[in-house]
């Protein structure tokens, strides 16, 4: 199963300055949709990042009008076969729990919606800021479409997560809604607290 870029640009942008680690999902016609493509691209970029001393605090986000819509529901209909699938769910599973072992905080950033297994991506950071405009959901849960990741964040989050919700309701599953104005002041602020954490975290170790 394989996705092909647009505009060959790269699916998953990475920005680093000031030991601050942006990750950007960069499929906004497809919804940010977490294609083969995009959790490989996900797992590499979470390994390098480990490795990396010089970087703190890792910021993930999406471009485009939402957060991500889960998995590439299109690319899994052209190949459901057992073995195919299955593969898809075991690297999902192993990029999250890259993601929970990384040492560095993972800061989400949800602007607007974070569905399915993109809502699992939220709530797996260590910390989620979400605008008035995000909306969460989990809707495969009620007609058995969930895959079998590690489910442990969303249910930490939210007991339980709604399969959708009103605009400005994190249900859980954001640690802070950010308003237009102090946003980015929030963000800021706990940046900084996180880069502290980290920077004492790799001193310790």
């Amino acid at each position: 199963m394989t996705t092909p870029k647009i505009d060959n640009e790269p699916i998953l942008i990475r920005d680093v300055q000031d030991g601050i680690c942006l990750l950007t999902l960069n499929r906004p016609k497809f919804l940010n949709a977490m294609s083969t493509e995009m959790l490989t691209e996900l797992q590499n970029a979470f390994y390098e990042i480990g490795d990396d001393v010089a970087i703190k605090v890792v910021i993930l986000k999406g471009n485009g009008s939402i957060f991500c819509s889960g998995h590439d529901l299109k690319e899994m209909r052209s190949d459901p076969s057992f073995d195919t699938i299955h593969d898809l769910f075991l690297l999902c599973s192993r990029m999250m729990v890259t993601m929970n072992n990384l040492p560095q905080p993972i800061i989400g950033q949800a602007h607007g919606i974070a569905t399915a297994a993109g809502c699992q991506l939220l709530v797996n950071c260590d910390l989620a800021f979400a605008s008035e405009e995000a909306r969460f959901a989990t809707p495969g849960v009620t007609n058995g479409l969930f895959c079998s990741t590690p489910a442990v964040a969303p249910a930490r989050s939210s007991s339980p997560l709604p399969r959708s919700a009103e605009p400005g309701s994190s249900c859980g599953a954001a640690s802070s809604i950010a308003t237009r104005g102090d946003g980015r002041h929030a963000r800021m602020d706990s940046l900084r607290r996180a880069e502290r954490s980290s920077s004492a975290s790799c001193a310790s170790a």
